[in-house]
């Protein structure tokens, strides 16, 4: 039997978040920048110490010319990653959605394979996916003769 969840996505771990980054980035050939203590700039402010950065001017070479500002991605004091971006850009906050998503999906593969399961997608837009316990070689029993 099936069950409907709501995951409500809080970002902890850098390397799932780079692969998310990775998967929605990279299809779309836009580049994002990884560091320490990046600066992203928004429509008004400017704001330092994010660890990945999607560059306005990236969004607007690959087709979002509304992109007031750059998306930027924040360690906070507690270890979540925070998304910085300007409010009025529905395309940007669309993109974040999707990272947040992939997130998701790395999340729960990861953890579903320490328990050693799989995650089958049940179709090719990667929202319905299915647990599947992982196939284990059981010990082949021969018969001895005495």
């Amino acid at each position: 039997m099936s069950k409907n969840m709501l995951v409500k996505t809080q970002i902890k771990d850098r390397e799932a978040l780079a692969d998310a980054l990775l998967q929605v980035c990279a299809g779309r050939g836009i580049k994002v920048q990884t560091g320490d203590n990046l600066t992203t700039q928004r429509y008004s402010s400017i704001v330092h110490g994010c660890q990945f950065v999607i560059a306005k001017e990236e969004l607007r070479r690959t087709g979002n010319v509304s992109s007031f500002g750059d998306i930027g991605f924040r360690q906070t004091a507690d270890g979540t990653y925070e998304i910085l971006l300007d409010d009025f850009d529905s395309r940007d906050q669309a993109l974040a959605n999707e990272v947040k998503r992939e997130y998701a999906i790395a999340m729960v593969t990861r953890r579903a394979e320490a328990q050693g399961m799989r995650v089958e997608f049940l179709d090719d837009t990667r929202q319905n996916l299915r647990l599947h316990p992982m196939q284990t070689r059981r010990p082949q029993i021969t018969q001895r003769r005495y």
